[in-house]
C-alpha cells in the first residue's frame, strides 16, 4: 500500500459556500483543516467543476477566501483543463494527478 501524498478537493460545498453578499466564503473549519494537512507533509490541490467561470476566476474564489495559498499552483484543475471534461469522467481525475506528478493505482 502506498502511502498517502496528496490531497484533492472541490471548492463549491466542499471548502466553503457563497455568502449572504455572494462572495464564496470558506468554511470555519477549512483554513484549519488545510493547515494541518499542509503541515503533515501532504500536497494540496483541486479539482473542480467551474462552469462559466474561468481558471483564474476560480483561483480568485479560493484567494478571497484566504485559502488559495494552501494549494499547488498546478494542481488547479477543471474541466477547461480536459476538453471540458468535468467530473465524474475519469480524465479529469488523471489529469490532476499527472500535474502532481503522482500515480494513480
Amino acid at each position: 500500500m502506498s502511502a498517502l501524498t496528496c490531497v484533492l478537493f472541490d471548492i463549491g460545498g466542499t471548502l466553503g459556500d457563497r455568502d449572504s453578499t455572494g462572495q464564496f466564503a470558506a468554511f470555519p473549519d477549512t483554513r484549519p483543516l488545510l493547515l494541518a494537512l499542509h503541515q503533515l507533509g501532504l500536497r494540496l490541490g483541486v479539482i473542480t467543476t467551474l462552469g462559466s467561470l474561468t481558471n483564474a476566476q476560480g483561483k480568485a474564489l479560493l484567494e478571497h477566501a484566504h485559502i488559495l495559498e494552501f494549494f499547488e499552483p498546478a494542481a488547479f484543475v477543471s474541466e477547461h483543463d480536459v476538453n471540458e471534461k468535468a467530473k465524474p469522467n475519469a480524465v479529469i481525475y488523471k489529469h490532476a494527478a499527472q500535474q502532481l506528478g503522482v500515480p494513480i493505482d
